[in-house]
């Protein structure tokens, strides 16, 4: 793959307007984070926000901005086999909404970031990162088939179980989680089962024993000062918790795993 030219965050006023009758001699990703129209195989679409479209080299389209600003993040690619969108399930010349915009805008900024440098593995790193932008279209794409319905909270649910996992020692609440989310306690358990398919309390356990295994696997520090380092104010709860989950005591599964 081989990015051409490409921008982030372009603004324009309500009266732009994109038209080409003969397509373009290159691909062209589009991620519309405004209200747009666009005129893809004769058909007109008012779109919501936070759109993501691959046009294919040679289709003829036209977009422009819906009664307001209209801002997108845009790149012109090339050199790619003309099979690789449908070995993924990603199809060309079709709106698909974004239900992440925070990894689809991250990604874009960290390509931008490639193609600006002087970086000896430049090209390899933005070939990268732009195959994981497709593959995360395509789910994107396999969501909308499914009607999966992307909850408001999910970024921020995913962002909270991230912080789980890089802090397990810390005295999680449900309350103060509620909290940081801005949501009751009840709802935001709710959506944590529907969206992880496990509880908070579930997963805050599970960072804290998986976090444990490190110790256990590569030092040679007591089983009691392995549960304080993983949150837990006694040993015997921390032994009870890993026995359940791993099948054999701490020490057992140090024994095992240490050479």
């Amino acid at each position: 793959m081989k990015i051409t030219r490409m921008a982030c965050n372009s603004i324009h006023s309500n009266n732009f307007s994109i038209s080409r009758p003969s397509g373009n001699t290159s691909y062209l990703l589009l991620y519309v984070k405004t209200p747009a129209v666009f005129e893809l195989n004769g058909t007109v679409t008012h779109t919501e926000p936070n759109q993501l479209i691959i046009m294919d080299i040679g289709f003829p389209y036209k977009y422009s901005a819906n009664k307001s600003y209209y801002i997108n993040d845009w790149m012109y690619f090339e050199n790619i086999s003309s099979g690789f969108f449908s070995s993924i399930g990603l199809p060309l010349n079709t709106l698909i909404q974004v239900q992440d915009t925070d990894f689809v805008t991250d990604i874009f900024k960290k390509i931008l970031y490639e193609f600006n440098s002087d970086g000896i593995n430049r090209m390899q790193t933005m070939s990268f990162l732009l195959h994981a932008l497709f593959m995360k279209a395509s789910e994107f794409y396999n969501n909308m088939l499914n009607n999966y319905t992307f909850s408001p909270y999910s970024q921020r649910l995913i962002q909270l179980r991230n912080d789980i996992y890089a802090n397990p020692a810390y005295k999680w609440t449900i309350d103060e989680m509620a909290s940081q989310l801005n949501i009751c306690p009840t709802y935001l358990q709710r959506l944590y089962k529907e969206q992880f398919d496990t509880t908070l309390i579930e997963d805050v356990i599970e960072s804290r024993l998986s976090y444990s295994t490190n110790f256990l696997t590569h030092d040679s520090i007591s089983i009691s000062e392995i549960a304080k380092l993983c949150g837990y104010n006694n040993d015997v709860h921390f032994m009870r918790q890993f026995k359940k989950r791993y099948n054999m005591t701490p020490t057992a599964y140090r024994n095992l795993n240490q050479g």
